[in-house]
C-alpha cells in the first residue's frame, strides 16, 4: 500500500476532528486512511497524550443506561401521544403559531447564542451540528468549533 502523503489540509482535518472529540477510526474513514496513520500523524502534530486519550475514554463511560422496563414505557407513552390525534394538531397549531411570530423566532434565535456562548458562524455550522451529534453540550460544542472566538458567559 503506498505511503499517504500528508498535506496542510489533512492536518488541518485532523486538528478539527480531534477538537471535536472523533475518534482516530472516524478520523480516518474521513481522511481515508488508517486508524494507525492518523495515531502516528496526531504523535507527530503533537495532539495526542495518554491524559487526553484518557480524557475522551471518561467522556465516552459517563451516563448512566435507564433500565430496559423504563424504555419500553418511556416508548409506549412517547408513541400513544405521536398517535393521538388531538396532541398532533395542538403541536402543528403551537408550530405555525411560532412560525409566524418573527419576534419570537428572534428571541429563541439569542436565546440558543446565549446558551452557546455565541452566534454560530455558516462557515463552522456543519462542525458544530456534528460536535452536537457527538452529544457534547451546547456551549461545549461551540467552543471545540469556535476556538479563535472569545466566549463569555457561565463558566468563563
Amino acid at each position: 500500500m503506498p505511503r499517504h502523503r500528508w498535506t496542510d489540509e489533512d492536518d488541518h482535518q485532523i486538528r478539527r476532528r480531534i477538537n471535536l472529540e472523533q475518534t482516530y477510526d472516524e478520523i480516518g474513514a474521513a481522511l481515508g486512511v488508517s486508524r494507525n496513520a492518523v495515531a502516528a500523524r496526531v504523535q507527530r502534530l503533537g495532539l495526542g497524550s495518554p491524559e487526553r486519550a484518557a480524557f475522551l475514554r471518561s467522556r465516552r463511560l459517563k451516563g448512566k443506561k435507564r433500565p430496559k422496563d423504563v424504555m419500553r414505557r418511556v416508548a409506549k407513552a412517547s408513541k400513544a401521544r405521536a398517535e393521538d390525534p388531538a396532541h398532533r394538531a395542538r403541536l402543528q397549531e403551537m408550530g405555525q403559531r411560532h412560525a409566524a411570530n418573527p419576534k419570537r423566532i428572534r428571541a429563541v434565535a439569542k436565546a440558543l447564542d446565549r446558551k452557546r456562548g455565541g452566534p454560530i458562524l455558516p462557515e463552522l455550522a456543519e462542525d458544530y451540528r456534528l460536535a452536537r451529534r457527538k452529544h457534547l453540550p451546547a456551549a461545549e460544542a461551540y467552543a471545540a468549533t469556535h476556538p479563535t472566538i472569545q466566549t463569555f458567559g457561565k463558566g468563563a
